[in-house]
């Protein structure tokens, strides 16, 4: 292999990279990978990125973004919250990352999300029940399934890139 394949094979794998950090703030990142792995496969001919490769990754992309969207509805319903707390999480953990981008990028996106998805829920469940207590359960457990959705997403980026890494032919 010629240097100029390394280098564009470093160069891929340091996008790779940049596509997983956007996943950590709360972007798109994991199909930015899908889509560079689809590139690379196509420009290579399909030989090391292949359909089955190419499936994987789209099965890891889908996996990601079904755990981060349920997560927090899911600990939301383990403790027994209203479905207007439910879908107050959805909204105010989207809200909230849009506004922890706005004031803090990167790590605000992660944090925002959390914190709208707790403050949303807490609110439309002591709307619903005034009751203190039980609506800072449910804020918590949405938070909680917040975090965990998005360190399964990171998870299947990480997988993600690992994946394509392993592939290129060095």
């Amino acid at each position: 292999m010629d240097w100029s394949a390394v280098l564009a094979n470093l160069g891929f794998a340091v996008l790779l990279l940049a596509g997983l950090g956007l996943t950590l703030v709360g972007l798109p990142g994991n199909w930015l990978v899908m889509g560079l792995a689809l590139i690379y496969g196509y420009w290579e001919g399909f030989q090391h990125f292949h359909a089955k490769l190419l499936l994987v990754l789209f099965g890891l992309v889908l996996a990601g973004e079904v755990a981060e969207f349920t997560a927090g509805a899911i600990g939301a319903r383990k403790a027994k919250a209203s479905r207007a707390a439910t879908a107050a999480a959805i909204a105010g953990a989207f809200a909230g990352g849009i506004a922890g981008t706005a004031l803090l990028p990167v790590v605000g996106t992660l944090f925002g999300g959390m914190a709208g998805a707790y403050g949303a829920s807490y609110l439309a469940e002591y709307v619903r029940t005034n009751d203190a207590a039980q609506a800072g359960r449910v804020a918590r457990q949405v938070m909680l399934g917040q975090l965990a959705g998005t360190l399964f997403k990171l998870a299947a980026g990480v997988v993600m890139v690992i994946l394509a890494i392993i592939n290129l032919p060095w």
